[in-house]
């Protein structure tokens, strides 16, 4: 926090120093604040991907479903073939209800492992528990180490607590 703050108070236009600390700061829990500076960072340099990406994750936590579609699909504009970003456009899209877009987005998602894990969550959002299996399956086929947080994301989401305590051990180990 103190960092943060220090860096904030000594280059508080950087784009770098933004886009950092607006990451930290939402991993801290503090979304609304890292939207803030998010959208901050946006009207700094708009042709950000990153910056529109840190914006439609924080919007997309604080419920702002419209918000955080919107510059997920501009960061898309900017980055098509950038990993992960269909991937949370497919967990919005799912949030608001509109599976079908959900679903055609997890499948275009660029990067194998976010495919799978968009896929998987999609499918639990939509009660087809088999066809979220299968996702999840091909993830931990992919990479059970490096993808360890998002294979304990979608057993938490099964509601399989104890699947999803385990590959969090994995995460930190």
């Amino acid at each position: 926090d103190e960092a943060i703050g220090r860096a904030l108070g000594l280059e508080p236009e950087s784009a770098y120093v933004l886009q950092s600390a607006g990451f930290v700061i939402r991993m801290l829990g503090r979304v609304e604040e890292s939207l803030e500076i998010g959208r901050r960072l946006v009207e700094i340099d708009p042709l950000n991907g990153a910056a529109l990406l840190l914006v439609g994750q924080a919007a997309f936590l604080s419920g702002l479903l419209d918000e955080a579609e919107t510059a997920v699909r501009q960061a898309l504009e900017i980055s098509p073939k950038a990993v992960y970003r269909r991937g949370i456009l497919a967990m919005i899209l799912s949030a608001k209800g509109c599976t079908d877009q959900a679903r055609v987005e997890a499948a275009g998602e660029t990067g194998d492992n976010w495919r799978s894990w968009a896929k998987a969550l999609v499918e639990i959002a939509a009660g087809r528990i088999s066809e979220a299996h299968a996702a999840l399956d091909a993830l931990i086929e992919q990479d059970p180490e490096d993808c360890a947080m998002q294979i304990a994301e979608v057993y938490a989401a099964m509601g399989e607590t104890d699947r999803a305590f385990e590959y969090l051990n994995v995460a930190i180990g």
